[in-house]
Formats: structure tokens, C-alpha cells, sequence
């Protein structure tokens, strides 16, 4: 187990402006936000205060709706239920916006949110899937539509995986292209994907190191197509962070050329991933917290992948 971290990234509505968020637990087990737009660079959210305070160890995961008028952060707290801090634009504050009706939420169990249908509704009430682990080791969905259900159970997972899911349509959350990944007991990544329809399941035959960390972007191309991309712990390589690719119209997999230098090697340290399209084309940005209030960032643009940089709490100022 370590230290919480997860990440969000929007673009600005017909602006050039490109937003990131990245949220971490530090050792006093608060959860504190790091800022990032093209025009200011990176600073501390909310002044410098914490968020909340977690379980240690406690896993993150955060969406934003689709007008980025609305942010949640889940989490598991000190009473072991996991729980939404909830932030809008229009009463300018994070608040607790109480737990979710999870049952047998397994020690180490991962989470994983999407947007799905999230703040669409007038008075910004979210829709949001959330994914964990049981005890049983199944990984169990719940959804909210103005009140919290119980949804989809998968099963064959390994005991304390990670957990990454997206849904892969940006331009409407309403219509479903929902993405989820989480290794097996065989030691396989499983993709489990659904277009508002029955779930298909794939396995991704590529060898990931044990209790390796998960996450993924997608974008839109031209037409109907889109693209996935998953950055695992590649047991091949040192456990170096690296890539597989897919696109829709193919609905094939294909392992990204491997990223040689040094980067990050995160092992079972959780991991965030972003994305956007620059001036000069696509860029990812890969981010894992180090764990002494210090995020390490792997970033992709002008069609190569860049030396690390590394984002210093301490460092900043407020925004």
C-alpha cells in the first residue's frame, strides 16, 4: 500500500487554456490539491489547506463534470466506508458530501470514478460510477443517478489490485464508452468495456509487474473513432512505467515502443494520468506520488516522451 494520489485535466471550453489537478495524501494523512493551468504554471489548491483527512493508505480517485463546473474526490476514511468530498464553482469550497453505500470494502481495495452523466442536470447534481474491491475480491460497481446503486460485480481479480476506469466519450457523458481495467490472478491486465450494452471482457497479453499500478487516458479523433491508452509497471523492464494503445475502429492493442530512460518506476504506488491536445499535438502526462509531499511527472509531447520533472509541495506558492 502507499500514499493516496489521483488526477484530473480539463480543457477550457473555446480557450487555449488546459487545467490539472492533482490531488495527494501526505504523511500526516490529509489530502491536499495541487493546481496547474497554461497560463500560471503549478501552485497549492484551496490556500495551502488540506482537503480532508483519509485513511492511510487510502485510495483516490476524482472526476469532473463536463461543463468542469463540479469536482469529486472519493475516498476511504478513517472508518474504513468510502466517502465524496464534493467542489463547485458556485459556492467556491470543498465539502463533505457524505459516504457511499458500499458493502465489504476489502483492505487495499483500490477506487476507481468516472463521469457518467455527471453534472448534467440544471441544479449540478452528479452522475458517477465508482469502482472497488470487495472481500471476496470481486470488483463491484456502484452508480448514481440523484441517489446511490448498486450495479455490475466482476469477477477474477487479484486480491489489492488497482483499479482504472474512463469513459472514453468526452464530448457527451450521457452516451457511454466506458473503460475498465484490473489485473487477474493469473497476473493479467483485464479490460472490461461497454457502449451502454452488455460488458465484453478482454485480456491484455502483456506482463505487468505484480501489484503493478494502473491508469489511463482517452480522446476523440475525427468522426466516431477514439483512443485508449493504459500505463502500467512493466515487469520486463524494471518495472518502468509503459504503454499500450487502442483504437477503436480497430478494437486491436498494440504496445507502445518502449520507453528506455529513466522514468517513473512506481511499483504499487498509485499513478495519474492527463491529456490534451497542444498546439504541436497530443500531450500525456503521466504522475506518481513519491510519497514526501513530492509528485513525479513523465510527460509526452511533440511526439517523444520527456525527462522527468518533479513537482515539490513545499515549492510552491498559493494560487
Amino acid at each position: 500500500m502507499a500514499l493516496g494520489f489521483t488526477t484530473i485535466g480539463w480543457a477550457q471550453t473555446n480557450s487555449t487554456l488546459w487545467f490539472v489537478r492533482l490531488y495527494f495524501q501526505a504523511k500526516d494523512l490529509k489530502v491536499y490539491e495541487i493546481t496547474w493551468n497554461t497560463q500560471k504554471g503549478w501552485h497549492k489548491g484551496n490556500g495551502g489547506s488540506p482537503l480532508f483527512t483519509a485513511r492511510r493508505d487510502s485510495p483516490l480517485s476524482a472526476v469532473v463534470s463536463k461543463h468542469h463546473t463540479h469536482r469529486s474526490i472519493f475516498y476511504i476514511d478513517t472508518d474504513g466506508a468510502i466517502r465524496e468530498c464534493r467542489f463547485s464553482d458556485q459556492k467556491g469550497y470543498w465539502e463533505d458530501a457524505g459516504t457511499l453505500p458500499a458493502s465489504q470494502v476489502a483492505d487495499g481495495s483500490s477506487l476507481a470514478a468516472i463521469d457518467s452523466d455527471f453534472g448534467q442536470q440544471d441544479e449540478g447534481v452528479p452522475g458517477v460510477r465508482i469502482y472497488y474491491q470487495q472481500q471476496d475480491n470481486s470488483i463491484q460497481e456502484l452508480y448514481y443517478d440523484g441517489a446511490w446503486h448498486t450495479g455490475k460485480s466482476f469477477d477474477g481479480a487479484v486480491k489489492g489490485t488497482a483499479l482504472t476506469a474512463i469513459n472514453a466519450n468526452q464530448q457527451d457523458a450521457r452516451a457511454h464508452r466506458l473503460h475498465l481495467f484490473y489485473c487477474k490472478t493469473n497476473g493479467y491486465i483485464n479490460h472490461l468495456s461497454t457502449d451502454s450494452g452488455d460488458w465484453k471482457a478482454e485480456q491484455l497479453l502483456w506482463t505487468p509487474k505484480a501489484n503493478t499500478a494502473l491508469t489511463c487516458v482517452a480522446w476523440d479523433n475525427s468522426g466516431s473513432e477514439y483512443e485508449v491508452r493504459v500505463y502500467y509497471s512493466d515487469a520486463s523492464s524494471s518495472g518502468k512505467v509503459q504503454e499500450l494503445g487502442w483504437v477503436s475502429t480497430t478494437g486491436q492493442w498494440t504496445a507502445s515502443p518502449k520507453i528506455n530512460y529513466t522514468t517513473l518506476t512506481p511499483g504499487d504506488k498509485p499513478v495519474g494520468a492527463v491529456t490534451d491536445l497542444g498546439p504541436y499535438g497530443r500531450i500525456i502526462s503521466v504522475y506518481e506520488n513519491y510519497g514526501d509531499n513530492t509528485i513525479g511527472e513523465m510527460c509526452f509531447q511533440e511526439g517523444k516522451w520527456t525527462p522527468l520533472f518533479t513537482i515539490k509541495w513545499d515549492s510552491l506558492k498559493n494560487a
